[in-house]
């Protein structure tokens, strides 16, 4: 939960600063985005337990383990809940796409712009102390050219970075 607090903070705030008119709906994204993780842990403990292994012990991501130990991943699962729960299709596709890798280029939809939001505010998220995982890959250079197409130079991703680290700090208290 930790993980998707922090990204709903990010989410939020990356948004905020964008000057988007979705700030909420990225916040909600931020925290829904793992919802299939709760259920494949519910659901599949001793394979999540073997997940949690090797992306703790090497360069994989949980999208990449849960597709190597289960055959399916996390997204999936959490958009077909979200649908369930008659969450909107576009809520459920950003859901289902928050790993896939985002073409350089214009955003064809909001969809696609919430779906990069979610990416970046989920890389802040692993990146930040409190909620960092030891060994989990740092893909900064792949999201990099899609932060620039935000509008987003360096030096400004740092700051909002450190933002994210400081406002999750002062308010994860709140949720224990």
């Amino acid at each position: 939960w930790q993980n998707s607090m922090c990204t709903a903070m990010a989410a939020h705030l990356l948004a905020q600063k964008l000057r988007k008119p979705y700030v909420d709906e990225c916040f909600l994204l931020g925290l829904l985005k793992n919802l299939g993780k709760l259920v494949l842990i519910r659901q599949c403990s001793d394979e999540y337990g073997e997940i949690y292994k090797r992306v703790k012990g090497g360069e994989v991501t949980f999208f990449q383990a849960e597709t190597d130990v289960l055959g399916f991943a996390h997204p999936l699962i959490g958009a077909l809940v979200a649908k369930k729960w008659n969450f909107s299709p576009e809520i459920c596709q950003v859901i289902l796409h928050h790993h896939d890798p985002i073409e350089p280029g214009a955003f064809a939809s909001d969809m696609d712009e919430k779906t990069a939001v979610v990416q970046i505010a989920n890389w802040v998220a692993h990146n930040c102390p409190a909620t960092h995982i030891a060994g989990y890959p740092n893909n900064f250079e792949d999201l990099k050219p899609v932060i620039n197409q935000l509008g987003f130079e360096d030096e400004a991703f740092e700051k909002l970075r450190e933002d994210v680290e400081v406002t999750y700090s002062e308010q994860s208290s709140v949720f224990g």
